[in-house]
């Protein structure tokens, strides 16, 4: 059976929201404070073991759900006569709000337009008042880096049991580590600390006695896997807007104790600390938008006036502050990072250098639709004026900025790349980058049928007026652009490609080259029943009208397009081949089309090619 996190992950894809493996944590952790705040814990927590029982059935009890409401509504369905109880309807339509909301926390980046400009999922802060009409209520206090040792963590517990003593008053604790975020709740009227993990949903609420501060400091190393090591995380003190007042007072004395200054100061020992994973304290405050932190790290250098933190120090997986700050679109971070310099004033960071899979912050800047981040980067140049950071850069898979942007469909970053130019003016970004597969930015957009994404391609232009793109490059397996729209049905894409000119008004693109295997464009839209795609091919012609694409061409074992559309049994299409005037008299297997049609008991189809084959005069090919 699954754990709760691969339950909502699941469930979360199964709902048809963008694939995502990781954030799960931060819907978790910060939907349970929301609840905390909002006085509804009880309802967060039975709402889950509701998602554990029916995630299986969850997608058709939705639409079951979704159609008796329509029923009701209308006074076509009684409540007596519904399949679904009022109770279990309601929960089905609280769960989807919930996935809703928690989207919003999950993976923020895919909203700008809810938010107005990107945000990333360390800014709890800024998505809470859309991912619950009730966090309106909330508000961050404050919020603070640090790096523990096991001890200091022990002292970091002590103090937070002392804050809530003093405050005598509900609040939550937003933790936050290289990569999993977990909440620590605080109830006045229990006196009882409750963890908030989506890995452990069902710990108890442990009381908040000294007793326990032990306790409570070893379970959030074990949560954060951090035993027996460092454990480097940024606080966010989390109240309601109604007590924000009353408990910044008591907020502002804790952060003056001395016993909590000890543990936050910044040494050159805590400075060189590590977890687990390798993140430092410059690390966590670069991920989490600790500007204050980040800023403080800087001025530590030694008598030569080097720098004592190493800005470039990345985790076990080789992602460096750069990167994390690039991932987020967090400019102010990237600002920080810019402005630090070695001895000699050029640069210290670099911000080129690639994690172990070879993303570079300009690539995770694209990746999650960051396009203010890279005009930042793009701005970061040598004493010579020379740009620093290398947009052409390409993944281990040979996946550029330029080849993600075009993935995601993200027609601005596509843009921004290509504002960027070489001192001669020339375009500073290689758009014709494949990856390993071979698979260009054009290729993409056409397989994924981004339209708009291609318009931004095609509008590429050289010195001369003609394409950037070359959009008959192909794929290790011979698959062109157009191959590709023609195999997803992307009619759409195909009639843009069409639009892209020679000099002398021809089609720039081949819509005959064949992947590997021979099969063509028009081969691969009669066997798909791609009857859209074939009118446009065949709509493609000449300025003095000749057909331009071969809708004859066999595959590399013989076959022709016809042969294909009388087996699949598609009157329509056979219909169409005879009207752009395909051969009838060719042979495969010592059979014509009309003896394939009539061995396979197409009878439509055979009286069509009967009477074709003795009216019709092939066209006049330009081959």
């Amino acid at each position: 059976m699954l754990d709760l996190h691969h339950i909502l992950v699941q469930l979360h894809n199964d709902l048809g929201y963008a694939a995502n493996d990781e954030g799960a944590c931060a819907l978790y952790a910060e939907k349970a404070i929301d609840a905390f705040l909002a006085g509804e814990s009880d309802v967060f927590n039975f709402r889950n073991q509701y998602i554990s029982k029916k995630y299986t059935q969850f997608p058709g009890l939705f639409f079951q759900a979704k159609e008796e409401g329509k029923l009701l509504s209308k006074k076509e369905l009684t409540s007596e006569n519904a399949f679904l109880s009022d109770v279990e309807r309601q929960m089905i339509f609280d769960v989807a709000a919930f996935f809703d909301q928690g989207e919003l926390y999950m993976q923020p980046e895919r909203y700008t337009a809810v938010f107005g400009t990107p945000i990333s999922q360390n800014s709890p802060e800024k998505i809470a008042p859309y991912a619950q009409p009730l966090a309106i209520n909330r508000h961050q206090l404050d919020s603070f880096s640090g790096i523990y040792t096991e001890k200091e963590l022990h002292q970091y517990i002590i103090s937070m049991r002392q804050l809530a003593q003093n405050y005598a008053g509900d609040f939550a604790l937003s933790l936050g580590s290289d990569n999993h975020r977990i909440g620590l709740c605080y109830s006045y009227s229990d006196n009882c600390w409750q963890l908030n993990d989506v890995n452990q949903p069902d710990l108890p609420p442990i009381p908040a006695v000294d007793a326990n501060d032990q306790l409570i400091a070893y379970a959030v190393q074990l949560l954060f896997n951090d035993k027996d090591n460092n454990c480097a995380f940024i606080t966010r003190l989390i109240t309601t807007n109604s007590c924000k007042e009353r408990f910044k007072a008591h907020v502002d004395g804790f952060l003056n104790e001395e016993h909590f200054k000890n543990i936050q100061e910044l040494t050159t020992e805590r400075l060189q600390r590590v977890n687990s994973r390798g993140a430092t304290l410059a690390w966590i405050a670069a991920k989490n938008g600790d500007a204050k932190t980040l800023d403080c790290l800087t001025r530590f250098k030694a008598e030569n006036g080097e720098h004592l933190v190493d800005f470039n120090q990345s985790t076990k997986d080789g992602i460096t502050p750069a990167c994390v700050a690039a991932n987020n679109g967090d400019i102010a971070i990237l600002h920080i990072l810019e402005n630090i310099k070695k001895a000699d004033g050029t640069h210290l960071v670099n911000f080129n250098k690639p994690a172990l899979n070879g993303v570079t912050p300009a690539y995770m800047a694209a990746l999650t639709g960051q396009p203010e981040a890279l005009r930042f980067l793009a701005q970061i140049k040598d004493a010579d004026g020379k740009i620093l950071v290398d947009f052409n850069l390409q993944a281990n898979d040979g996946a550029t900025p330029a080849f993600i942007a075009a993935n995601k469909g993200n027609d601005e970053v596509l843009s921004v790349l290509a504002s960027f130019k070489t001192p001669d003016g020339a375009q500073l970004v290689d758009f014709n980058l494949p990856t390993l597969n071979g698979a260009t930015p054009a290729f993409i957009a056409a397989q994924e049928g981004y339209t708009k994404t291609l318009r931004v391609l095609a509008n590429l232009k050289s010195s001369d007026g003609m394409p950037l793109i070359d959009f008959n490059k192909s794929t290790i397996d011979g698959a062109t652009p157009v191959f590709i729209a023609t195999l997803s049905g992307h009619a759409e894409i195909l009639r843009l490609l069409t639009e892209i000119k020679t000099a002398d008004g021809l089609p720039l693109v081949d819509f005959n080259k064949s992947e590997n295997n021979g099969f063509t464009p028009v081969y691969m839209a009669v066997q798909l029943d791609q009857i859209e795609a074939l009118r446009v091919l065949a709509s493609i012609k000449a300025p003095d009208g000749r057909l331009l694409v071969d809708f004859n061409a066999p595959s590399n074992d013989g076959i022709m397009p016809i042969f294909i559309a009388v087996s699949n049994g598609n009157l329509e299409i056979v219909k169409l081949l005879i009207d752009v005037g395909v051969k009838l008299d060719c042979l495969f297997d010592g059979r014509t089309p009309l003896q394939f049609a009539e061995g396979q008991g197409h009878i439509e189809i055979a009286s069509l090619l009967r009477a074709a084959t003795q009216e019709k005069e092939p066209l006049t090919y330009r081959f």
